[in-house]
């Protein structure tokens, strides 16, 4: 079964430059802010609402750490809340993507 995730994301909501790459298990972020680069790679489970993603590479120390978080699909854009994970709390990152590929 297909993830209506797979693709090419571009985020949209802010003027922070990321793009998401999305296969059927693993996903790459990559994100630009003024002076600061960033990214992760992952594998990533998802049930059709919620994102659960272990992280492997990080251009922080932050690898073997687990992401979660919310979509919730609107057309060709998605909004993304993030989550503490194992928790139903959002930590207050809400983020917009438009799927370009």
């Amino acid at each position: 079964m297909t993830s209506s995730l797979v693709g090419v994301w571009e985020r949209v909501s802010d003027d922070r430059k990321a793009l998401g790459v999305y296969t059927e298990t693993h996903l790459f972020v990559l994100s630009e802010q003024t002076t600061t680069r960033n990214g992760f790679a992952a594998t990533y489970t998802f049930d059709g609402k919620r994102v659960r993603a272990n992280v492997l590479i990080a251009t922080d120390t932050n690898t073997n750490r687990q992401i979660e978080y919310e979509v919730q699909f609107e057309g060709d854009i998605v909004t993304v809340t993030l989550f503490t994970p194992g928790t139903d709390s959002p930590t207050g990152d809400i983020s917009k993507w438009r799927k370009i590929e």
